[in-house]
């Protein structure tokens, strides 16, 4: 768990820039799609990159890694409430593939729900900061205490239905799948197993 906590925050570390400029993109071309006006030409993702280093810094390619560190417990959220409901379950009975669908979405909307407000405000770190003091990040704790101000705890939901609906559904085929094919696999070295035996013998 420790190993996979230390290997996501260098992730998170090393793709942050990627992540930012990803973001600025996609909502620029948001903006042009819905502009009246004769759309701007696309641009690139070098282009991008110049542009934010030229107008706000090098640091800048950063902003939001905190609730992205932060972020790296989704995970782990997640697998220790799967692997807790996983538990108390097979005390009752024998798990299908419906319970392993089931409990990955159970776990992954636990995980989601606790963290959104992190993604939230990463998210919007990652944009072009206003230079309206009120409406600009210069943090985390600074983030979330002005959202709650302008836009009420409900703020720190916003638009997280889209992202249970993509993500929950994403957790729970991903166990239904792996478990399928762990059990499957476990039969197929049984069989092998079996035969080597046989082979053995002869």
């Amino acid at each position: 768990m420790v190993s996979g906590a230390v290997a996501g925050a260098m992730t998170c570390i090393i793709t942050n820039p990627i992540w930012v400029v990803n973001t600025r993109l996609t909502v620029k071309q948001k903006k042009q799609a819905q502009a009246e006006d004769k759309p701007e030409k696309s641009q690139t993702t070098m282009q991008a990159f110049a542009e934010i280093i030229n107008e706000d810094g090098v640091l800048s390619l950063w902003q939001g890694l905190i609730p992205a560190l932060i972020l790296v417990i989704n995970p782990i959220i997640q697998y220790t409430a799967f692997e807790q409901l996983k538990n108390r379950v097979e005390r009752v009975r024998k798990l299908g593939s419906l319970d392993f669908f089931v409990l990955g979405a159970i776990s992954k909307l636990c995980a989601t729900s606790i963290t959104y407000p992190y993604i939230l405000i990463k998210s919007r770190m990652q944009l072009k900061q206003s230079k309206n003091e009120n409406e600009r990040y210069s943090s985390l704790i600074d983030g979330l205490r002005k959202v709650i101000a302008s836009e009420g705890i409900a703020g720190l939901y916003k638009g997280i239905e889209s992202k249970l609906l993509q993500s929950v559904l994403t957790a729970s085929f991903l166990f239904m799948s792996k478990e399928a094919l762990f059990s499957y696999a476990v039969k197929l070295l049984v069989v092998l197993g079996a035969r080597k035996s046989l082979a053995g013998s002869k």
